[in-house]
């Protein structure tokens, strides 16, 4: 979800099934299932799947709206799939390009490591969470959030 521009359908095996999700149509660039609608309820029959991203799109949704994108994650997984997740996130004392990174983003409900915890335990089990630094060209700060579905909810 948050299809982008699709560039990780490079970096995949060749016998990967991949389907994208992304509200802007204008993120179409690659070759491989896309879907230019939200990722909500319905979307259980695009499943099962192996494993959801979200890269960068937690960030732009309200709690109401993550909680019911996670939801919506949990009907299409199967059970034992991973949801992996990355964001920016709020640190303490951020540097001033990290600020502006945050201050001049679309995405207005950036969150804490812990307030991004636990959004995603709330729907998901053996949660861990990964701080990475400097995964772009500029300075920044970013969590990665890897997780099981559980096996009450996951689909076989």
């Amino acid at each position: 979800m948050g299809w982008g521009r699709g560039f990780i359908v490079k970096h995949l095996p060749a016998n990967t099934s991949y389907c994208g999700f992304d509200t802007d149509w204008r993120n179409i660039s690659y070759k491989a299932r896309f879907y230019w609608r939200i990722f909500d309820e319905s979307a259980a029959e695009y499943g099962p799947a192996d494993v959801v991203m979200m890269n960068g799109v937690l960030h732009h949704l309200s709690d109401d709206q993550a909680d019911s994108t996670l939801r919506a994650i949990e009907t299409v997984l199967r059970t034992g799939g991973q949801l992996s997740t990355l964001d920016g996130y709020i640190v303490e004392h951020p540097s001033a390009s990290i600020r502006f990174l945050l201050d001049h983003d679309r995405g207005r409900h950036g969150r804490t490591r812990e307030q991004y915890e636990a959004l995603v335990n709330s729907h998901f089990t053996g949660t861990e969470a990964y701080l990475l630094h400097r995964l772009t060209w500029v300075h920044n700060s970013s969590l990665v959030v890897v997780c099981q579905s559980n096996s009450m909810t996951g689909r076989k």
